[in-house]
């Protein structure tokens, strides 16, 4: 939401959470909107694969292979979720894969393990800040900005971890430096309240990386958002909706 307040009517948001976010909701959004961001609990098991929570219902491939958006124009969804392309560290892009051939959606981000909440919020912080917002004019494709995002979340850990005689202060003023928006600044540092020594820091560092181990991004480069002079994001559509 911050982002409006930077870039004004170049920028909208949607939002849908709680009894909103429905499947039938998404499948609006898909239709209607260019991007997409959805934070959920999710799970996988060997019957349905990836499976995401969603108000009176769940995402699964075996819900999406009966759906017909290919007129759509959304064309890229973070699926900001536990286990939402995977578990235990192995790939099953069976959810993202039917999400690029029932609708408009060209390339998906998901997780194949549990997703640390440090580690998710990092990642979707930076992403979209590359994605939407990296210029004033608009932001750079989906594969730049995934790898981008990757590298710069991995300097810090590193930069953390070889610092030496570094304070947990210092350390966590680098994490906190991550977030792109002052909102979230706030929710890191809100996270990392509780952290009082550097053994705690570490055990948090290492779930961190496991999260940025577990990220995936697969299907087309999806284009950054290029936003015309005295227009909105595509021409004026809402280019981004949050389902939470």
């Amino acid at each position: 939401m911050e982002y409006n307040e930077d870039y004004g009517d170049r920028l909208t948001i949607n939002v849908a959470t709680g009894t909103a976010a429905t499947l039938t909701r998404m499948k609006t959004y898909i239709s209607t909107t260019e991007r997409m961001h959805l934070s959920s609990h999710g799970t996988w098991n060997s019957e349905e694969g990836s499976k995401i929570t969603m108000y009176g219902g769940y995402l699964t491939h075996q819900e999406v292979s009966s759906w017909s958006l290919t007129g759509g124009i959304c064309k890229f969804i973070y699926l900001s979720a536990c286990n939402s392309m995977g578990h235990n560290g192995i790939l099953d892009t069976d959810l993202a894969n039917e999400l690029r051939l029932r609708t408009s959606i060209e390339a998906v981000i998901g997780f194949k393990d549990v997703a640390n909440i440090l580690g998710a919020t990092l990642l979707s912080q930076s992403f979209w800040g590359f994605h939407v917002a990296y210029e004033y004019i608009g932001g750079i494709s989906t594969a730049t900005s995934y790898t981008n995002t990757l590298d710069r979340i991995q300097f810090k850990i590193d930069l953390i971890r070889l610092g030496g005689s570094i304070t947990i202060s210092v350390a966590i003023g680098y994490l906190v430096s991550l977030a792109m928006s002052g909102i979230g600044a706030g929710f890191i540092s809100a996270v990392l309240s509780g952290i009082i020594s550097l053994y705690l820091l570490g055990l948090l560092l290492d779930e961190v990386q496991a999260t940025l181990n577990s990220c995936e991004l697969v299907g087309t480069n999806v284009p950054g958002l290029y936003w015309p002079s005295g227009g909105g994001g595509g021409g004026g559509k809402p280019p981004v909706d949050v389902i939470d």
